[in-house]
C-alpha cells in the first residue's frame, strides 16, 4: 500500500469512528511490513523474494513495490513517508542473510525512523 493511501485509510477510520460517536482516541495507526536487508537492492530483493514467494506462492513482483529491500537505510527511506503520514508503529517483518544481519538491519531502521519501528 503506497504511503498516500495508507494515510487516506487511517483518515477514513478516525472519520467513521467520529461519525458513530467514538470518543476520540489517542490512535496508534500501524502498517506491518515485509523489508529486506542485504548489500544491495538485488541481494536482499533477492533473499526477500524467496522467502515471499514461497510463502504466499505468488511472485515477488507482486509485492515488490510494498516491501521495501536493500541496505537498511534504503528500507529506512521507503519506510519514511509512512511514518510522516502518521504511522505510530512500522511492524518489520525481516528477512537477512542470518540473524545477527537481520537484528542490525532493523536496530538500524528504527535508529534512523524512531519509536515507530517494532521488529
Amino acid at each position: 500500500m503506497a504511503p498516500e493511501r495508507w494515510a487516506a485509510s487511517r483518515a477514513r477510520v478516525e472519520a467513521l469512528a467520529a461519525e458513530h460517536g467514538r470518543a476520540p482516541a489517542e490512535w496508534r495507526h500501524g502498517l506491518a511490513v515485509w523489508v529486506g536487508f542485504g548489500d544491495s537492492r538485488a541481494d536482499a530483493g533477492a533473499r526477500l523474494g524467496a522467502a515471499m514467494e514461497a510463502l504466499y506462492r505468488r511472485p515477488f513482483g507482486d509485492f515488490a513495490a510494498y516491501a521495501p529491500h536493500g541496505t537498511a537505510d534504503d528500507v529506512a527511506e521507503a519506510l519514511a513517508p509512512y511514518a510522516a503520514a502518521g504511522c505510530g508503529t512500522l511492524n518489520l517483518i525481516p528477512v537477512g542473510v542470518d540473524d545477527a544481519a537481520t537484528v542490525a538491519g532493523c536496530a538500524r531502521v528504527r535508529e534512523l525512523l524512531g519509536h515507530v519501528v517494532t521488529a
